[in-house]
C-alpha cells in the first residue's frame, strides 16, 4: 500500500494525462461528445463562449472546430469569434501561467537538478512570436504556444492580447471558411 501512494505521488500527472486520454477515447467512441457539441450549439453566444474554452486544449480542439462550423449558420460570425477568443484566452492563460511555473523549477534526474534557462535573443523572439501566434490561432494545441511562450518568458499582458487576437481571428477565420465553402 505504501509503494502504491509513493508511486501515485511520484508519477501523478503522468497518470492524469492517462486517466484524460482514456476518458476522452471513451466519450468520442460512446458518442457523448457528439452529442454534448450539437447540445452546446443549441445555446447560441453562451455555447460560443463555453465552445472557446475547448478550442485551446489538444483533446478538445477538434470537437471546438465543429462547435464553431456549426454556430456559423446561426450567429454572427464575428461576435461569435470574439466571445470565444476571450474563452480560448482564460483557457490559455491558465496553461500559459502553469507552464511558465513550471518552467522556472529546476529539473530532477537522479540528484542533479537542472536548471532551464530563460531565452533572451531578440532573434528567439523574432522566431518563436509568430510561431506561436500561428498555433494559437490554428486548432493545434495550445500548449506548444505557451511552452515557447514561457520559455521565453513572456509578459504576462502581452501573452493575454497575443492569445485573445489570434484565439479570435482563427475563429473567426473558421467560420467564415464554413460559410463560404459549407453554406
Amino acid at each position: 500500500m505504501k509503494f502504491i501512494r509513493r508511486f501515485i505521488k511520484k508519477h501523478h500527472k503522468a497518470l492524469l494525462l492517462i486517466l484524460v486520454t482514456f476518458s476522452s477515447v471513451w466519450l468520442w467512441v460512446s458518442g457523448t461528445i457528439e452529442r454534448f457539441v450539437w447540445e452546446l450549439g443549441e445555446y447560441g453566444y453562451l455555447g460560443a463562449f463555453f465552445g472557446g474554452f475547448f478550442y485551446s486544449y489538444g483533446f478538445t480542439s477538434p470537437f471546438s472546430v465543429v462547435l464553431f462550423a456549426a454556430l456559423a449558420e446561426t450567429l454572427n460570425p464575428t461576435v461569435a469569434a470574439v466571445l470565444g477568443g476571450f474563452a480560448a484566452m482564460i483557457s490559455d492563460y491558465l496553461i500559459f501561467k502553469s507552464v511558465k511555473n513550471e518552467l522556472k523549477k529546476p529539473i530532477r534526474i537522479d540528484h542533479y537538478k537542472i536548471k532551464i534557462p530563460r531565452a533572451k535573443s531578440k532573434a528567439f523572439l523574432l522566431l518563436s512570436l509568430p510561431l506561436a501566434a500561428f498555433i494559437i490561432g490554428s486548432p493545434l494545441p495550445d500548449e506548444l504556444a505557451a511552452a515557447l511562450l514561457g520559455f521565453e518568458d513572456l509578459d504576462d499582458r502581452a501573452f493575454v492580447l497575443l492569445s485573445f487576437a489570434f484565439n479570435s481571428m482563427g475563429l473567426l477565420t473558421i467560420m467564415l471558411l464554413t460559410r463560404f465553402f459549407v453554406l
